[in-house]
């Protein structure tokens, strides 16, 4: 499964691209200090988070 699969297979979820090098603000209040970073809430918590080397077929499984 490659990147677009896997986020087309996603329909609900909202995404969002956040510039780390425009936004250093955010990104320190986010703890993000590797890219990429992402970041799953749920009930506005954070509930997951996969950072720097992200393996597809782990994120996928994680996220199932």
């Amino acid at each position: 499964m490659n990147n677009l699969e896997l986020i087309s297979e996603i329909r609900d979820w909202i995404f969002h691209y956040i510039d780390t090098t425009q936004s250093l603000e955010l990104a320190a209040q986010q703890l993000v200090f590797a890219v990429p970073t992402l970041i799953r809430y749920i009930d506005e918590k954070e509930a997951q988070r996969f950072s720097r080397n992200v393996d597809l077929s782990e994120l996928e499984f994680a996220l199932s």
